[in-house]
């Protein structure tokens, strides 16, 4: 005897042999459906023709978060800046790192964070990093991972993350690096998000 299971797109229950595959839709983060049943299951792109990220989701209509598209499946959406910035005369404060290259977060929702980066100085100082997005101010996680000292020239790697954050749709995501010594410099920065939940 087959067990009797809803089945949407007819509007009624029929056994579970006959349910029909569902589909996977696959679009932009705009694409997403208005009204989505539970289970649905979608491929978010930020392009079509030559996407830096696929992130497969799934509808949970059950779901206490506000967030139910879950992530099922994907890679990290990356940022990479190989310049090397030096602050100058700026000390002790946080300042951006990455330029104009941040990241576009594509909806609201829980994201997974993590940068990397090389700080350089040619005597002893201390690095700090820490992620934030649409402008300085906002930070994700805490200020920074840790101070890191690196003298006589020498260089060394900070790690930020991974930290999970709330983010709005539609800003940027970047990092911001600090330094107690002048001309601090960092090189070789990456920075990554992968999602949890989005809207």
């Amino acid at each position: 005897m087959s067990s009797l299971v809803p089945d949407p797109a007819l509007n009624d229950w029929v056994p579970m042999w006959q349910l029909a595959p569902a589909r996977l839709a696959y679009g932009l983060p705009a694409g997403l459906p208005a009204s989505p049943v539970d289970g649905q299951e979608y491929v978010m792109v930020d392009s079509t023709t030559n996407p830096n990220y696929q992130w497969h989701l799934r509808y949970n209509a059950s779901s206490t978060s506000t967030y139910k598209w879950e992530f099922v499946g994907g890679a990290e959406f990356s940022g990479y800046s190989a310049a090397n910035v030096n602050l100058g005369s700026t000390v002790n404060t946080f300042a951006n790192i990455v330029g104009g290259s941040t990241i576009a977060i594509p909806r609201s929702g829980e994201y997974i964070l993590r940068s990397k980066c090389v700080a350089v100085n040619a005597a002893a100082a201390t690095f700090y990093t820490v992620l934030w997005f649409g402008s300085l101010s906002s930070t994700v996680g805490d200020q920074s991972q840790a101070g890191v000292s690196a003298a006589g020239g020498w260089s060394t790697e900070l790690i930020t993350g991974p930290y999970k954050g709330i983010l709005a749709g539609g800003n940027g995501l970047g990092v911001a690096g600090q330094c107690n010594a002048v001309n601090g410099s960092f090189q070789q920065i990456t920075w990554s998000m992968i999602p949890v939940r989005v809207s």
